[in-house]
């Protein structure tokens, strides 16, 4: 099972707990004040990796550790930018007064579009010849075979 299925059925458990523990709460004590919002589940951000970074990885017949090192590095970045959405997404659900909470799908809408041109310019994107972003983060064992040589223009 991979980590946005876990993410997920965690969040799942969450919400099933939480609506546990407010019924019981209502039961016992009377209604929560002041009423709870029912926040719409926003769908998790979905970032999508240029095509061209997958080919060009090809290219470069790296060693399976530089691979693994390459893949954790992404994985990382792609949890970072998802836990940034989510964070973002709830903090604006939450503080948003009742006369914006229709154009609350918008704003989140935005939110993901923008993080998504954030993730594709700052990790994917080419300047004067040099490819920067992931291919800098990425540690590789190799020193003497940095992935900068091969990369092709």
């Amino acid at each position: 099972m991979d980590r946005k299925e876990q993410l997920g059925e965690l969040r799942q458990i969450f919400s099933t707990t939480r609506a546990r523990w407010t019924d019981i709460h209502e039961k016992r004590f009377g209604p929560l004040s002041p009423p709870a919002t029912t926040l719409e589940r926003v769908p998790p951000l979905q970032l999508v990796i240029p095509p061209e970074f997958h080919a060009q990885v090809q290219e470069f017949s790296l060693s399976s550790g530089a691979r693994g090192a390459l893949q954790r590095t992404l994985d990382k970045l792609l949890e970072s930018y998802t836990m940034q959405f989510e964070d973002s997404s709830l903090k604006l659900a939450q503080a948003t007064v009742p006369q914006l909470q229709p154009q609350l799908t918008n704003i989140i809408d935005r939110l993901r579009s923008g993080l998504q041109s954030h993730f594709w310019d700052q990790w994917f994107t080419k300047d004067n010849g040099k490819s920067h972003g992931i291919f800098q983060e990425a540690p590789h064992p190799q020193p003497a075979n940095p992935l900068s040589q091969h990369t092709k223009h």
